[in-house]
């Protein structure tokens, strides 16, 4: 089964649902999970249900990508699949994505496995956004082991579930993310096995909304967040995080010139200068709420 978590983004969601639909084998399920009490996603789903079948939707008015992703895991578990698959609503697959997440796990025998997310820019978006790729993605070689796994390109065994049926997406993490490194780092610790897949590709366009300093501050920071927040619950006091936000920091301005020397991009590295700070404000007690809403009053 396919889930994508979607909230108020139906001209993405389309280009998604468009994209993941030549993947699909016979018996396979596209689940669409709307975030959105009033039901956004409505007229999307029910055009594609139309023409396929294997198209369904589902609404979780309980806010926060937690609630969406957990909605998906019961509609997994409710049916006779062998593994659930997470792209996000604003990506699109390339071909040949799900047949590699399949192929690594038979090759493997992963709990999980994950594939790169490509960017690319929307017109207008500065040279220099461009030039430092800032929104470079990583990548590893085939069936290495996944160092930050997350949810936007995965496919998960139903075996995960088998060994740990109440593993859940923790809503502590609703507004602020990191409820999928949060996931994936409880079900490393109790011997889930991650494999990165090269070739399960998704592309993903980066709007101008997003391409400047002030939206890439606070994903920085809001990362550096949930760094702290994965250290913490390896009983790391504070002093020692404040202490590794700020040596990231301070790194980070020779990462960068090293990448540059090695003619690779250098804001990847340059992000570690929010990162350290969001892992400073973490043990402050300020998290970013990255996902907070303001809901229409009815």
């Amino acid at each position: 089964m396919v889930a994508i978590a979607t909230y108020r983004r139906p001209e993405l969601l389309a280009a998604c649902l468009d994209s993941v639909l030549p993947e699909l084998g016979e018996h396979d399920v596209l689940l669409v999970v709307d975030n959105d009490a009033q039901g956004s996603a409505g007229e999307v789903v029910a055009a594609h249900a139309r023409t396929d079948t294997r198209v369904r939707g589902i609404t979780e008015p309980s806010p926060g990508i937690a609630a969406a992703r957990n909605a998906a895991v019961e509609e997994f578990l409710g049916g006779k699949h062998d593994a659930l698959v997470f792209i996000d609503d604003d990506e699109t697959a390339s071909p040949g994505w799900l047949q590699a997440h399949r192929a690594a796990m038979a090759r493997t025998s992963a709990d999980a496995t994950f594939g790169p997310v490509i960017p690319h820019y929307a017109d207008g978006v500065s040279a220099w956004i461009r030039w430092l790729g800032f929104f470079a993605r990583t990548d590893a070689p085939t069936d290495s082991d996944v160092r930050w796994p997350a949810t936007n390109n995965v496919r998960i065994s139903h075996a995960l579930f088998d060994r740990d049926s109440s593993l859940r997406f923790s809503e502590e993490y609703s507004m602020t993310g990191g409820s999928d490194t949060d996931f994936f780092f409880r079900a490393r610790a109790a011997g889930a096995v991650l494999r990165w897949v090269a070739e399960a590709r998704v592309d993903e366009t980066v709007p101008t909304s997003r391409a400047n300093l002030r939206w890439l501050w606070r994903r920085g920071v809001r990362l550096g967040n949930v760094s702290a927040r994965m250290l913490r619950r390896q009983g790391r006091a504070s002093v020692w995080i404040v202490s590794v936000g700020a040596a990231r920091m301070v790194a980070a301005a020779g990462l960068a010139l090293v990448a540059i020397v090695r003619s690779k991009p250098a804001g990847p590295q340059l992000m570690h200068i929010p990162k350290g700070a969001g892992m400073i404000r973490e043990a402050r007690g300020s998290l970013v709420q990255e996902y907070s809403r303001t809901e229409p009053v009815s």
